[in-house]
């Protein structure tokens, strides 16, 4: 993925969202990390142009959104298929399956360990940690 591409996303899927949110683009605060491909030059313009407020985001800061478990464990399960995907619809298809089969427990307890993982945050002072 490049700059134009993440553009692209943000142009068709960030707006739809907040149309279908009804949200007001001067209201939001827009969260990313220090992608190259995300501080791109005509990504910035492309969100102020928006009047989309970006949070700024320390670079090598550890990530501590639940999310990105979640995607490690899409990424675990699609490894477990003894065949490559012949095609990225069906590579899609199994990316949807796994992801629906992640229990509404398996994400609790992604929020339950909160508390440990900034407290190791703050005892690595804002440096890389094992989650």
């Amino acid at each position: 993925m490049d700059q134009y591409l993440y553009r692209s996303i943000l142009e068709d899927e960030l707006l739809q969202t907040l149309d279908h949110y009804e949200m007001e683009y001067s209201q939001i605060f827009f969260m990313y990390d220090n992608d190259p491909k995300h501080k791109a030059k005509s990504v910035v313009q492309w969100l102020i142009d928006q009047e989309i407020s970006v949070l700024d985001w320390p670079a090598q800061s550890p990530d501590l959104n639940p999310i990105e478990n979640v995607w490690g464990q899409v990424k675990r399960r699609l490894a477990r298929f003894e065949e490559q995907p012949k095609s990225l619809a069906e590579l899609w298809d199994r990316a949807v399956k796994v992801f629906y089969e992640i229990t509404e427990d398996e994400c609790l307890s992604l929020f339950e360990t909160m508390p440990h993982r900034m407290a190791e945050v703050i005892k690595a002072k804002g440096g890389w940690i094992k989650y």
